[in-house]
């Protein structure tokens, strides 16, 4: 068995096992998990798209309203351009992109109008 089969097979197990975290409302770590979960994806060539995009949107749609980081939208926006089988409903694919580019601008100017404190 080649090390890549295993880590594949490995990093599933560990998908699977978080899981039980993610799905688990626990305010301290509720939100880790999906991070977690959609690196783990990432790592082992995206055993599942549809799980590891629904856990992106998670990371996007449940965070913080003070959390300014745009990549969760980017890497949510980049999964759905490249495979946009990912949502069935047409009506709903069309929405998506709108409610993540929505998003994306928000965060972007939580982004661009927060000072560090040393300005204060």
């Amino acid at each position: 068995m080649h090390l890549r089969t295993i880590v594949h097979l490995g990093a599933i197990d560990l998908i699977s096992r978080l899981n039980t975290f993610a799905d688990n409302v626990e305010p301290l770590i509720t939100h880790s998990p999906h991070y977690e979960i959609v690196r783990l994806h990432e790592l082992s060539d995206h055993p599942s798209p549809i799980d590891e995009f629904h856990h992106r949107l998670h990371i996007v749609v449940f965070t913080s309203s003070t959390d300014a980081s745009v990549g969760p939208v980017i890497s949510a926006m980049q999964q759905l351009v490249e495979q946009p089988s990912l949502i069935a409903n047409e009506a709903d694919r069309d929405d998506m992109p709108n409610s993540q580019l929505q998003k994306l601008t928000e965060r972007w100017e939580a982004h661009t109008a927060w000072e560090p404190r040393s300005s204060l």
